[in-house]
């Protein structure tokens, strides 16, 4: 048979496909997920590809093949070179969306389209990206480990698209160029320090067989070449004394403090302060002009030996990158609020790209397919791409303060953000606001005005009504970005005018803007009511018809029912209140209890009058229908840019208005063919089961595959809810996927037998609804739905509730 590159890459689907026995994994000291998750392949040792004698011996014949056979020698150095791990086959040109039939890829082979449909693997973006392994002359032949084949991928993919490599200048070209140049052990210790926290590292804690055994020469090259900086090489000390403490272990700081004569009995932090307390009081005995921090400094470099750190115009280089790369998934912080980087707060960034790159390549993670067609750039000029770049650091600076509780510095962080946003270029700005909505939310513009969003709630902390006032009014005047927020703008100005500021006049003027404002969805419309009611029982507020507004605005109620649970004492609660019934619930008698959460508690109520299935899913459940319903409506082929890359679980526009608008079309011919259940052409169960056959464990947002235990459990629930239910609720997740996912009841439970169902919000002692569950009871009452809201009273008695 002959050998072409779709028979190549169906052949090894199989090793894709194996599912090796688990073995427990060590997690190396330098903590990075990367040394967690090791390909389960048996041609990987020591996370190196390695290529066979046999594969070798192939190679070898292929280039001695004459000129005339040049068609199976490339096939053959695909065989032995193109890397395994890329997965899946999304269709099409995955860079620039061309549709020819055929094209050369960077091997001179013309690529078919049946090839390109029929291959279940994706190993480059097609006609733009190489990702040969061995494509270095110094490196040629060589073994490459899998975490700097996914570190080649982003840069080639990246500086082989015309529209992105134009991005980068001189410097970056220059120190891409000197990366490429260096050897293989060179360029795979950078891509490990790389990975890790941007801190000075010990020599010591420098450590990767698999690169070298002397690690020190290759730690060298780099620091030859200006990818690594070494403390020992520097002119000066590059930290003070309290960071050299820092970076010492333990018991390098009992000897430094015995050679001081200080107690060390002590944690290495009390030593540390003990030595800084003594630097400060005393002066040297041991010479006149050098004081004793600078003996203490000596001695500690000493003990401390050479540090290690990636130097920052590289690794700017690389984070931006891994930005063009995947905008979606945001971009290093290159801020350090610790020297050992163990106080990261949690919004440092992580290289969530090459994580998932990694995750694909190794089967952890697959997405679905989709066609990627994106005519429109991100970032049409290097300055949009700087300017992006230098919003997402202060972005991420003003999160890290935050949560460190430093508002003072949050504050100040969000003034200077406020006066970069005025160097903006005018045709940047003009520019993000013609862009659509969803790509909008990746310019300098968008992530200001997330900035100052979050300044108002650092304003209110520090009790600033009148600054924080003045800001949203700023912030409600546009209309062009952060539309989502929108409404909890107008909700936080109507409660500093009416509450803090004394002016419930000029609050009711903004409830009555708020609730005309297209984009203030019904949760906040009902926080904006209340608001409303609280101002009409005011004394001060006389002269407005808030009769009209509150008319206008009436929601419907469900059922209620109410049931006693026995609580767990207090004094045994941990976190979320528990309760406690009895493990046999048919026998009253039974002394044997069960812990249990409330809607378990609830679920065993229903269970006890009949409905004998139930899931506990909130929201999720729902979800699931949609993704199981609406798969190939979500992602269909024919809309701009809304697929980037290979690595999305959901087209970009999913959480705007224009994810209906772009598929109004195709999303209500699906619903009114769901209403009838099953009709020519289409049946709903067989739609469910479909889908769940062939995208079990794909990527999906929303969809949970463990919601479910089958997909007939899921056809037996839609089933009892009816068709006309179901289309119903999923028209009104489909029209505001970002704000409807929430509210929806904690239980669905039904009757195996009559096809009975009950949607049940569960509440505990002292709960209460939502305003998007109280959206969603009005919806679903609306659409005649069985839902009922369940209170549970805690019983205190010594008995169980019979």
């Amino acid at each position: 048979m002959k050998r072409t590159i779709s028979n190549y890459f169906n052949e090894n689907s199989v090793h894709q496909k194996q599912n090796p026995k688990k073995r427990k994994k060590k997690l190396k000291k330098d903590g990075d997920i990367f040394s967690l998750l090791r390909k389960e392949d048996n041609s990987v040792d020591n996370d190196i590809i390695v290529i066979s004698d046999d594969e070798k011996e192939k190679k070898e014949k292929s280039e001695s093949l004459p000129e005339t056979s040049s068609f199976l020698k490339k096939t053959e150095e695909i065989k032995n070179l193109a890397p395994l791990f890329y997965k899946r086959s999304h269709g099409k040109s995955l860079i620039n969306g061309a549709n020819e039939s055929s094209k050369e890829n960077n091997y001179g082979i013309k690529v078919t389209k049946d090839i390109e449909d029929s291959s279940e693997y994706v190993t480059q973006y097609e006609e733009d990206v190489d990702v040969s392994i061995n494509t270095d002359n110094n490196n040629k032949g060589i073994q490459i480990p899998y975490h700097l084949q996914n570190f080649k991928l982003v840069i080639e993919t990246v500086m082989n698209n015309s529209d992105d490599s134009r991005l980068f200048d001189g410097d970056d070209n220059t120190i891409i160029k000197a990366f490429q140049e260096l050897g293989l052990p060179a360029q795979s210790l950078y891509v490990r320090l790389f990975h890790r926290k941007p801190s000075w590292l010990q020599l010591g804690k420098i450590s990767y067989q698999e690169i070298a055994e002397d690690i020190v020469p290759v730690l060298n090259a780099l620091v030859e070449k200006k990818f690594v900086l070494c403390s020992q090489s520097e002119e000066d000390i590059p930290f003070a004394l309290p960071q050299v403490f820092t970076l010492l272990p333990a018991q390098d700081m009992k000897t430094l403090g015995k050679s001081l004569h200080i107690p060390v009995s002590g944690t290495k932090e009390k030593i540390s302060a003990s030595i800084l307390k003594l630097c400060k009081e005393q002066k040297s005995i041991l010479s006149l002009s050098n004081s004793l921090k600078n003996a203490v400094m000596s001695r500690a470099m000493k003990l401390l030996g050479p540090c290690y750190k990636i130097a920052n115009n590289p690794k700017q280089t690389f984070n931006r990158l891994l930005l063009v790369f995947d905008v979606t998934r945001g971009t290093e912080d290159d801020s350090e609020y610790s020297l050992n980087g163990s106080n990261q707060p949690p919004y440092y960034g992580r290289h969530q790209q090459l994580s998932t790159v990694m995750m694909t390549g190794m089967g952890r993670v697959v997405y679905p397919k989709s066609d990627i067609y994106r005519p429109t750039p991100v970032f049409e000029t290097r300055s949009e791409l700087l300017e992006y770049e230098a919003a997402y650091h202060l972005y991420a600076d003003v999160m890290n303060a935050s949560e460190a509780s430093d508002w003072k510095l949050a504050l100040d962080i969000c003034k200077t953000a406020w006066n970069t946003s005025k160097t903006l270029s005018e045709k940047s700005k003009q520019r993000a606001v013609a862009l659509p909505q969803f790509i909008r939310s990746y310019t300098a513009s968008a992530i200001y005005t997330r900035i100052q969003s979050l300044e108002v709630e650092l304003l209110q902390r520090t009790k600033k009504y009148k600054e924080a006032s003045d800001l949203l009014r700023t912030l409600i005047a546009q209309e062009h970005f952060g539309c989502s927020r929108r409404g909890y703008w107008y909700e936080r100005l109507a409660l500093n005018l009416e509450q803090h500021l004394g002016k419930p006049h000029d609050a009711f003027e903004v409830i009555k803007q708020g609730l005309s404002d297209r984009y203030v969805r019904v949760g906040h419309v009902i926080s904006l009511v209340e608001r409303l009611e609280k101002i009409k029982s005011s004394k001060k507020a006389k002269g407005y018809d808030f009769k009209e507004l509150l008319n206008q605005h009436s929601f419907k109620k469900a059922s209620e029912v109410t049931i006693v649970g026995r609580l767990l004492p207090k004094r045994m609660q941990t976190g979320k209140a528990r309760f406690m019934r009895q493990s046999h619930e048919h026998v009253a008698d039974s002394d044997d209890v069960l812990l249990c959460s409330v809607e378990e508690l609830v679920l065993a109520h229903y269970r006890s009058v009949g409905y004998d299935q139930g899931i506990h899913g909130e929201g999720g459940t729902f979800a699931c229908f949609f993704c199981l319903l609406m798969w190939d409506v979500i992602f269909m082929s024919g809309i701009d840019d809304v697929f980037r890359t290979p690595y999305q679980s959901h087209p970009l526009d999913y959480n705007t208005d224009e994810f209906y608008e772009n598929r109004k079309e195709a999303i209500e011919k699906r619903l009114n063919e769901i209403s009838q259940w099953e009709c020519d052409g289409f049946s709903a169960p067989e739609m469910i089961r479909d889908t769940w056959e062939a995208n079990k464990d794909v990527n999906c947002v929303g969809m949970n595959w463990d919601r479910f235990s089958s997909a007939q459990q899921a056809v037996t629930l839609a089933q009892c809810m009816g068709g006309q239910l179901v289309a119903g609720i999923l028209r009104i997740m489909a029209r505001d996927p970002r704000h409807t996912r929430s509210g929806l009841p904690d239980l669905s439970v039904w009757k195996s037998d009559t096809s009975d169902y009950k949607l049940v919000e569960v509440k505990g002692p002292g709960d209460r609804l939502s305003n998007n569950q109280k959206v969603w009871m009005h919806e679903l009452v609306t659409l005649a739905a069985n839902v009922e809201v369940c209170h549970v009273t805690a019983n205190a008695s010594r008995k169980l509730a019979k």
